[in-house]
């Protein structure tokens, strides 16, 4: 038996592992909340490049890793979503959450699957925390999606982030 997908998922979670900082130098946990995004993405049959680009989207905001490894290890398809998920360091702070949404939606549905699937992990974060603070963040970038997001995006995670924010 070749599970080369199952592979691929251990080699990004050792990805993570290697070259994500300890979670005393981030905001919060940020290699448990990659590896729950790219789990939940993973349960609920998404694509294999979506899969993996879950479990790596915030491995280029939060480390030094190499664009080149990614692309090489993985693929040009999942750089490209990763890419597509993590913030732009030259746009100005202010504006930097609403680009990062909106590459999302131009990139598509694999960028904005992932993305999806983000902000349902980090609300759910926030609210076992009881950050209002982290919620109201998660708050807005639903609310832009649902202004955004094209009609023709009908994916159920969508309908879920609807959902949860509608439940907060």
């Amino acid at each position: 038996m070749n599970d080369t997908f199952g592979k691929l998922c251990e080699d990004a979670i050792r990805c993570l592992v290697e070259y994500m900082p300890s979670a005393e130098k981030l905001i919060k946990p940020t290699l448990l909340h990659s590896i729950r995004v790219g789990t939940y993405l993973y349960n609920n049959g998404y694509a294999e490049n979506i899969v993996l680009a879950g479990y790596l989207h915030d491995i280029v905001e939060d480390t030094e890793i190499e664009h080149s490894y990614i692309e090489n290890t993985f693929s040009k398809n999942i750089l490209d979503i990763v890419l597509a998920n993590s913030k732009d360091q030259n746009v100005e702070k202010e504006n930097r959450n609403k680009e990062l949404l909106q590459r999302c939606i131009d990139f598509g549905n694999d960028a904005l699957v992932v993305k999806i699937a983000d902000i349902l992990d980090n609300y759910k974060y926030y609210k076992r925390i009881n950050s209002q603070k982290g919620l109201d963040y998660c708050g807005g970038n639903t609310e832009f999606l649902i202004q955004k997001v094209p009609q023709s995006f009908k994916d159920s995670i969508f309908n879920d982030l609807k959902e949860f924010h509608e439940n907060i």
